[in-house]
């Protein structure tokens, strides 16, 4: 039976690390236009499902976002769904949506106050396929963190706009 199990793995993390190869990287640029705070973004995508035009997978994100005397962290997982726009494949398309960890931070008088929240963010944009498999991208999204009050009890509720390159499919 135990060797049973092992097989079960060996076979599982064939497809876990099949996928994994075929993953893509995002980095970039960020702003929160609201107070014109600006960050930094990174992703990297897993393929779950379709191949081609059309595909499903999940992204582990953080970005990070500095104004004056405050600080915010973003982290989580997004379902993301991609694809093509342009037959060539050279202009493409996704939207993602997940959750995640808000951590805010701010200077208030001597004091430095930290906030963490749960958030929800949603996001659109477009990719251009440039030479040796990288892509620009730009997209817009929006922030919600849960919770009730102003920015000063940790609650962000922000249009975000991104801008970088994509290493990979």
């Amino acid at each position: 039976m135990k060797k049973f199990f092992i097989a079960v793995l060996v076979v599982l993390s064939v497809g876990v690390v099949d996928r994994a190869i075929a993953a893509s990287f995002k980095v970039g640029g960020a702003m929160i236009p609201n107070g014109t705070i600006p960050g930094i973004t990174a992703s990297f995508t897993i393929p779950v499902t379709g191949d081609g035009e059309d595909q499903y997978g999940l992204s582990p994100i953080f970005e990070y976002y500095k104004g004056s005397g405050l600080k915010l962290m973003f982290g989580g997982v997004e379902v993301v769904r991609t694809s093509q726009v342009t037959d060539d494949g050279s202009v493409g398309y996704y939207v993602k949506g997940g959750g995640g960890f808000s951590r805010m931070s701010y200077d208030f008088l001597v004091f430095t106050i930290d906030l963490n929240r749960a958030l929800i963010k949603l996001d659109g944009g477009l990719t251009y396929k440039l030479n040796g498999g990288m892509q620009a991208f730009g997209e817009v999204g929006y922030i919600y963190t849960l919770g009730s009050g102003t920015t000063g009890a940790g609650v962000t509720r922000d249009l975000v706009m991104r801008a970088g390159i994509k290493f990979g499919n």
